[in-house]
């Protein structure tokens, strides 16, 4: 099994598509003018407690207040300073998740300034491995009053390696303490790693072939970062300068293109349904242009097809929350056990936290994905007003980065060529700041508002000199 991580940078969004044997495997993007916050570790000032809820808000200096659950564990009250990690980015119209129990997260480990003691990723199943991993951190903690969660990357790690990885998070810890000691709320103490760091640390395992990026920035942090805290990525960190696009070059481009749309197609001639309702997602397995349904054990081969599909779409389209799959109806409870058992295997090898319930009567099964930040989803597409909020469209600034890339991909292979742009109007309105410059940095350009056009559709074409 051979695994690349390829990093997109544009004007608008930084993504990042893992692919394994050449197929796009999990996704992962984030707004380039909306850094996240997950991770970052504030002073902030309670504003707010929600003893019905055992919670509390705090403002940390953000658009919103935070959200903290557990507030009766700290004793929470208002006007309290209190130091707290965001451990989500903002939703549409909620603030960022917090928790006063900090979380330093490396490489090989996480360490947890409050909460001694040593686990061990269930990720690794070796009995003998976990063993030697919980001493080597057990030892790295000996002097300290904190634990460690050791990461499943630790499995191809060397002793030296983790035991380093806990000793620059534990320093990171005394340093963020003694920042509030002379902070004033609300403050950002410590901000969490930027968006190509993070994603080499929770994206490239140590079985990573290469890591391959376009821009020449994010290049060099991507080398410093793995100098500093993975030397054995070092040398696996590529450019790419072909001319065709990142993504086209690396045979991910298709399967990345349909993400946006709610059907799925399955191998085997069914498809699931992704949908997105006000609390979570639903997926339903449609049996349509299975052939081999009537067989005997035909809904199951469907299903069990369709399990796998559905841990790469969770993946693929950060889709995070409550998930409920509604299933094709099966014979019997066997049946049944055997889809979740391949389902609660396929989704292990997804790097975010995932648990699956079992089968309903019905044939329906309930997860939970963790979120850590704004999904696929919920950059690229919106509820449609038209269609009474059941359906999604694409945003206005997803359209307007699909037209910068058209832009700069039409200017690098006609130079010198003015560019005609013609677009519905809030997509052309979306289009301003960066994404407009970094046009007009590459070439001349014509702007045309078509005010009958869809708002997903646009053209791009070369007219004439500059």
């Amino acid at each position: 099994m051979t695994e690349r991580l390829t990093i997109s940078v544009d004007p608008g969004l930084i993504r990042a598509v893992r692919a394994v044997d050449g197929r796009a495997d999990a996704c992962r993007w984030r707004r380039r003018d909306r850094p996240g916050v997950a991770g970052d570790v504030y002073l902030g000032r309670v504003t707010r407690v929600l003893p019905g809820f055992d919670a509390a808000f705090v403002d940390c200096g953000l658009e919103r207040d935070g959200f903290l659950p557990g507030a009766s564990r700290h004793r929470c009250r208002e006007g309290q300073a209190l130091t707290a990690q965001a451990v989500s980015d903002p939703a549409p119209g909620k603030g960022a998740r917090l928790s006063a129990s900090l979380r330093f997260a490396g490489r090989f480990a996480v360490y947890r300034p409050d909460r001694p003691g040593v686990s061990v990723s269930r990720r690794i199943a070796d009995g003998a491995l976990r063993e030697r991993l919980a001493a080597v951190a057990a030892a790295a903690l000996r002097s300290r009053p904190g634990g460690a969660v050791v990461r499943t990357a630790a499995a191809g790690a060397g002793a030296d390696a983790l035991a380093a990885d806990i000793a620059r998070l534990a320093a990171a810890a005394d340093e963020t303490a003694r920042a509030a000691a002379g902070a004033a709320p609300p403050c950002r103490l410590r901000p969490g790693p930027g968006a190509v760091e993070r994603l080499l640390r929770d994206f490239a395992a140590a079985g990573t072939e290469a890591v391959v990026l376009d821009d020449a920035d994010a290049v060099r942090r991507a080398r410093r970062y793995a100098e500093r805290f993975a030397p054995d990525l070092a040398g696996r960190i590529e450019r790419h300068t072909g001319p065709r696009p990142l993504f086209v070059a690396e045979g991910v481009a298709e399967d990345i293109d349909g993400l946006s749309e709610s059907r799925t197609p399955l191998a085997n001639g069914g498809a699931l349904t992704v949908e997105r309702t006000e609390g979570m997602w639903a997926i339903d397995v449609d049996s349509a242009g299975f052939s081999g349904l009537a067989a005997g054990n035909g809904a199951l081969r469907l299903n069990l097809a369709a399990a796998v599909e559905t841990a790469r779409q969770l993946r693929l389209r950060d889709i995070s929350g409550l998930v409920v799959v509604d299933f094709a109806g099966m014979a019997g409870r066997r049946d049944g056990a055997a889809v979740v058992g391949a389902l609660r295997r396929a989704v292990a090898r997804d790097h975010e936290t995932v648990r699956v319930a079992p089968m309903s009567p019905f044939g329906a099964v309930e997860l939970s994905r963790r979120r850590a930040g704004a999904g696929v989803a919920d950059l690229l597409t919106e509820a449609c007003a038209s269609c009474g909020g059941g359906g999604r469209r694409k945003t206005a600034f997803a359209v307007a980065c699909e037209i910068v890339r058209a832009c700069l991909a039409e200017a690098a292979e006609r130079p010198g060529r003015r560019l005609a742009v013609r677009a519905a109007p809030e997509a052309l309105a979306a289009l301003a700041g960066p994404l407009r410059a970094a046009v007009e940095a590459a070439c001349a350009a014509v702007w045309r508002a078509e005010a009958g056009w869809a708002r997903e559709r646009f053209e791009v074409s070369a007219e004439g000199g500059r």
